[in-house]
């Protein structure tokens, strides 16, 4: 699908904990799915801050149950004490890289990180 697009592109096939490629590539990285089951979840997020340039943006977005509402609420916690995998991960963020956003898909089955790099 990649050659029909009007665009050149790349596939490379790589480890979430050593991307291959140089620091400050990119102006924006989406990790959309996969990072609630990567083995160093913190290495892998470091990563990503150091292939985005100062300036760029990285999206995290993984599975969750969003504490919209009481009964939502109660039940994220008890998900978040039984699978801590499934919380957003704003704990590994690495200090003093960005301002970070969380925000919740429409019917609170995604978390979403938006960390704004500096």
């Amino acid at each position: 699908k990649a050659e029909g697009l009007p665009v050149p592109v790349e596939l490379r096939a790589g480890n979430a904990v050593c991307l291959p490629y140089g620091d400050g590539s990119f102006d924006a990285l989406l990790q959309f799915g996969g990072i609630n089951f990567f083995s160093d979840r913190r290495a892998a997020i470091g990563e990503m801050v150091r292939v985005v340039r100062p300036g760029g943006r990285i999206l995290i977005v993984d599975e969750t149950v969003a504490p919209l509402g009481p009964v939502r609420a109660f039940l994220s916690r008890w998900v978040c004490r039984a699978l801590p995998r499934l919380c957003p991960p704003l704990d590994l963020l690495p200090a003093g890289v960005g301002e970070a956003t969380l925000t919740y898909s429409p019917r609170g089955l995604f978390y979403i990180i938006l960390l704004e790099r500096s």
